[in-house]
């Protein structure tokens, strides 16, 4: 099954998909497998957008141990 899903919520594309295209004002500025867009950005405003992302350290542990 193929699907496009578009979003700004960085965190449910991580989760969600298996490769990923980066746009700004609607040009296609990279494209690849989500771990890797995720961890080694290429393109210089990748690299700011994932700088932007929220972590959420810790907050898997601490559900789990509650």
């Amino acid at each position: 099954l193929t699907m496009l899903f578009i979003s700004h919520d960085l965190p449910v594309i991580r989760q969600m998909c298996d490769r990923v295209g980066v746009m700004q004002m609607g040009t296609l500025l990279e494209v690849a497998p989500t771990e890797q867009l995720f961890t080694a950005p290429q393109h210089e405003y990748s690299k700011k957008l994932i700088s932007l992302m929220p972590e959420f350290t810790g907050l898997r542990e601490e559900i789990e141990t509650a």
